[in-house]
């Protein structure tokens, strides 16, 4: 049985048992993910990039974060952030 929630999980059975519900737990995701999302090539890439994630070491993902972090903060999406926030035209309060 695998049992998740929350970030944590559990696992009990053999290691057949498990492999078996991993299979049929990622068809099932695959398929609800299909119907949302534009097309079955986008569920399946965003399957890969978390399954990608998931082999990952913890070294791996914080550099994965890194790299993240300094696409963002070269983003239109930071920069109107930074402007909303950090500067722009001052409230004045009457």
């Amino acid at each position: 049985m695998i049992c998740a929630k929350e970030g944590s999980v559990k696992f009990n059975g053999t290691l057949h048992t498990l492999l078996s519900e991993y299979s049929f737990i990622t068809k099932e995701f695959r398929e609800m993910m299909s119907e949302n999302f534009d097309s079955e090539e986008e569920a399946q890439r965003l399957l890969k990039r978390a399954y990608d994630l998931g082999c990952m070491s913890d070294d791996e993902m914080d550099k994965e974060l890194e790299l993240l972090i300094e696409k963002f903060e070269k983003s239109s999406a930071a920069e109107f952030l930074r402007n909303l926030f950090f500067g722009g035209a001052k409230h004045d309060p009457d």
